[in-house]
């Protein structure tokens, strides 16, 4: 991220209106913890999309749970938010 800021509009309004407000932190870029959420949601959701289907395995975390390299670069981006 370029660091400017984005607006983020909730794709679900409704739901957004159950959810009980608490004081979270708020990131260094000034956005709410939900805003943040929503980017890294939104990342993550981008990456697995344009991956779905044609991915290799890149390697298992435990008995038959495998790991892909969309998994690892649906990690990375959601870290650079």
């Amino acid at each position: 991220m370029d660091g400017s800021a984005r607006t983020v509009r909730p794709r679900f309004p409704q739901a957004a209106d159950r959810i009980v407000s608490r004081e979270l932190p708020v990131a260094t870029s000034e956005l709410s913890a939900l805003d943040v959420a929503r980017l890294c949601a939104e990342a993550a959701g981008d990456v697995i999309r344009d991956g779905f289907g044609s991915t290799r395995i890149a390697g298992t975390k435990g008995r038959g749970n495998v790991v892909t390299e969309v998994d690892f670069e649906a990690e990375r981006r959601t870290m650079e938010i």
